[in-house]
């Protein structure tokens, strides 16, 4: 399990990366929609593309699902460290 781990942590932060940079494309064609909205006066180009903050939300959760990534891996890799000390503390008890 704990190998699945972290074979699939630097897949994912590879694609949370083109996520994060693709977002950035969908914030600037959002804000030229946006702009042409304005410039007809409707809101069908809003309700196409859906509420007029969602680029910022979208950015909110990449930031948070990096740092909930950073904290599985962080909490892994203590579980990781303990498990080798539990197993070094008991090899030690039995060759005494």
């Amino acid at each position: 399990m704990l190998a699945l781990t972290f074979f699939f942590i630097p897949r994912f932060m590879i694609l949370l990366s083109e996520v994060e940079k693709s977002s950035e494309e969908i914030t600037e064609i959002m804000q030229n929609l946006s702009s042409i909205q304005a410039l007809e006066g409707n809101r069908e180009l809003e309700n196409l593309i859906g509420i007029s903050h969602a680029p910022c939300s979208l950015k909110r959760e990449v930031e948070r699902t990096k740092e909930l990534l950073t904290k599985v891996t962080k909490q892994k890799l203590l579980e990781k460290k303990s498990s080798g000390r539990l197993h070094k503390g008991k090899a030690l008890c039995l060759s005494l």
